[in-house]
């Protein structure tokens, strides 16, 4: 009796993989019926917020004002200095502002 059980289990498994082959293939059964949608999958992305000649920029943190204006806040270091030296010892906070999410950002002052 064990035995016929593991073989109905085996078989179940096999005819799912085999009905659904080219969905597991591609991805597609995983994203879909293994896992939920992820409110990231409907993001698009733009562009970058901030690209600034000279400057390596990491880690941003927006902020939004009672006039509806952005503020982003994040590190930035010269792009002359490798980056595990920069971001540790160069880096400095700087401020910029835009009047929309998808920018233009500009910069206003370092802050720190």
């Amino acid at each position: 009796m064990k035995k016929l059980g593991y073989s109905l289990v085996a078989f179940t498994l096999i005819s799912f993989a085999i009905r659904n082959l080219n969905s597991v293939a591609s991805g597609k059964l995983w994203k879909e019926k293994l896992f939920p949608t992820a409110i990231s999958d409907q993001f698009k992305l733009i562009g970058e917020a901030v690209n600034e000649p000279g400057y390596d920029i990491w880690g941003s943190s927006p902020v939004r004002d009672e006039n509806g204006k952005l503020h982003l806040f994040c590190a930035r270091w010269p792009s002359s200095i490798p980056f595990d030296i920069g971001w540790r010892f160069n880096s400095e906070i700087a401020h910029y502002i835009a009047e929309h999410p998808e920018g233009p950002f500009e910069f206003v002052e370092v802050v720190a």
